[in-house]
């Protein structure tokens, strides 16, 4: 289901991190997917590794044998996707590391509102090149499947010049992180002034939203949750197909909870700026090194 930068669902406001939601929504407790180890270049999708082997090359020093020279960061052979590679029991595997020449590849790129989405190669956590998200901008990458999804886990690296994205005061929120299905949505916002619990609230939530022929949502603060300006950090989501989430930020777990159980086949991951009933956001956020992992019932 296409989505809007200024959207008409019902977002309902909840409580902490305990969390509550305007509509009833159940589920159940997930477990993580381990951090994954070696994989294709950026942009490909992937299953399962095929087994190889290394050849062996003749010792330093022989007649005849050339130098050894440090990989260039340049050559796919050397970049961070190259070192990852699908979990046991993974039907479905993306890495985007955006060093190649096109940053978008693999995604489907929203750019309502004048925003930018851009490479550079100033900033980065692995060399050499990262991509930058200004106003309202965003990445979306989806996998259809022959099954019902049963748990997605996404780790990227964030990087931000302006918390959140947003400027006080602002009525609405921003995403900067989320998963989704054609009618479900489960997104990392940050609100700076917003009405939350009844109250002005600055912070992180989780926020949450099924429609088909009405809609239900709900939202929960992340209270514990903080990106530093200006360094790279981790973050992580996982969610089942039975609702249960899990959020984690660096080694810090800032949501383990129920939200809202999707059944779709199809199943994906958005990364950007995108204002939620709010003026269009502002500043800087950059992003490396995406792993999805995702596993079918």
């Amino acid at each position: 289901m296409a989505r809007k930068s200024k959207r008409g669902r019902v977002r309902m406001l909840a409580g902490s991190v305990a969390l509550t939601s305007a509509a009833a929504l159940v589920a159940c407790l997930g477990e993580e997917i381990a951090p994954v180890t070696q994989e294709p270049p950026s942009g490909v999708d992937a299953g399962p590794p095929s087994s190889s082997s290394d050849g062996g090359g003749a010792p330093p020093g022989d007649a005849g044998t050339p130098p050894v020279v440090a990989p260039d960061a340049s050559d796919a052979s050397s970049r961070f996707c190259a070192t990852q590679a699908p979990p046991m029991g993974t039907a479905d595997f993306f890495c985007a590391d955006f060093d190649g020449p096109d940053v978008r590849e693999g995604f489907v790129a929203q750019v309502p509102d004048a925003g930018t989405i851009a490479k550079v190669t100033d900033l980065f956590f692995s060399p050499p090149a990262a991509v930058t998200v200004r106003g309202n901008a965003w990445l979306r990458w989806t996998k259809p499947g022959p099954t019902a999804f049963d748990r997605i886990d996404a780790r990227v690296r964030v990087n931000v010049t302006g918390i959140g994205g947003a400027v006080p005061p602002s009525a609405g929120s921003v995403t900067v992180l989320g998963l989704f299905t054609p009618d479900t949505q489960l997104e990392v916002r940050y609100v700076r002034g917003a009405m939350v619990d009844g109250a002005s609230y600055i912070g992180y939530v989780l926020a949450w939203s099924h429609c088909s022929a009405g809609c239900l949502a709900g939202q929960a603060k992340l209270a514990t949750m903080s990106l530093p300006l200006n360094l790279w950090e981790e973050v992580r989501m996982v969610w089942a197909s039975d609702g249960s989430a899990k959020i984690t930020v660096g080694a810090t777990e800032v949501f383990s909870g129920m939200t809202y159980g999707p059944t779709s086949t199809s199943v994906g991951v958005q990364l950007g700026l995108e204002e939620n009933g709010s003026s269009p956001p502002v500043g800087r956020h950059a992003y490396d090194n995406l792993v999805v992992a995702v596993t079918r019932k």
